[in-house]
């Protein structure tokens, strides 16, 4: 069968316009996945954040009990609380934005949290006020009792702490590699499309 120049100069353009199609589908689906890539990067980079965030706070409050205990203003007492509530606050803003694998670890750096917190706000606090105003009354021998009540609390409370602070650096560790997994993938589909 002859073609005609017409069919063939018809047919020609036609199979451009198909190549032209197809490059373009490609090219809609692969920017897709990079702009899936780029959200996965931010919700990563979101965890990992305030991951870092609870824990300068989750610190910061050690710090302040520690001077507390070393001071005993009782201004600086009253503030402990607040601090809590700040990391307590935090923590549940990351278990809404936890990847799904995450949720049971954030939500067990949640539990450690409550039982540091109330240790601290229960019994670590009261001996630490207690063992403050003995030795401002000059009452050595109940400042002794009062500071070895501290010490039995930091045995409890310590490795509270250290379970806390070595999660949240379990989950700042996975977000980092999501966040890397997630660019090595958006820079693979990249160069699959150029």
């Amino acid at each position: 069968m002859r073609l005609n120049v017409g069919a063939k100069i018809g047919g020609g353009f036609g199979l451009i316009i198909l190549l032209i199609v197809v490059m373009v589908g490609y090219s809609y689906v692969s920017l897709r996945e990079a702009k899936q890539g780029l959200v996965n990067i931010q919700l990563a980079n979101e965890r990992m954040a305030l991951a870092d965030d609870v824990t300068i706070i989750y610190k910061n409050t050690i710090s302040v009990i520690r001077n507390y205990v070393a001071y005993g203003d009782e201004k600086i007492g009253q503030a402990v609380p607040g601090h809590f509530e700040k990391i307590m606050t935090a923590e549940k803003k990351l278990l809404e934005i936890a990847r799904p694998d995450k949720k049971a670890l954030v939500q067990s750096v949640i539990n450690e949290t409550i039982k540091y917190r109330d240790i601290v706000l229960n019994e670590f606090m009261p001996a630490a006020l207690a063992y403050n105003r003995a030795v401002r009354a000059s009452d050595f021998a109940l400042a002794v009792q009062q500071k070895a009540r501290l010490g039995e609390v930091a045995k409890v409370a310590g490795p509270l702490a250290e379970n806390v602070e070595k999660a949240l650096e379990e989950i700042a560790e996975a977000n980092s590699k999501v966040a890397s997994d997630n660019i090595k993938e958006s820079i693979a589909d990249a160069d699959s499309v150029i």
